[in-house]
């Protein structure tokens, strides 16, 4: 181990004078503290990931229940279109009659 190495570990871990069985310790302790915190760490993002999951499945939620309006009103509109051309062929069967009425009328005189 280079000596600046050396001396960061002394002065971050203030082994300065210490046996190495002590040192062992400190240095296991700041392992574990490390990993305490880097597993609390992880499982705070996996409480963000079950969040934004949830989000995404209300999300998905949403769009199923617009997709059904969508659907819904489509076949609205293509029963209304329907119903208008058939309103309009009437219209034209209508405008038959009257027209072969009359040329009927007019025949009659």
């Amino acid at each position: 181990m280079n000596p600046e190495t050396l001396q960061s570990l002394e002065q971050q871990f203030n082994i300065a004078n210490k046996n190495p069985e002590e040192i062992v310790n400190v240095l296991e302790k700041a392992l574990n503290d490390q990993q305490k915190e880097t597993i609390n760490q992880l499982v705070a993002l996996d409480q963000e990931v079950d969040d934004i999951i949830n989000q995404i499945n209300k999300l998905d939620m949403k769009y199923v229940e617009f997709e059904g309006l969508i659907e819904a009103h489509t076949e609205h509109i293509k029963a209304i279109s329907r119903g208008t051309q058939n309103m309009e062929s009437y219209l034209k069967v209508l405008e038959i009659r009257i027209k072969n009425q009359e040329q009927l009328s007019e025949y009659i005189k």
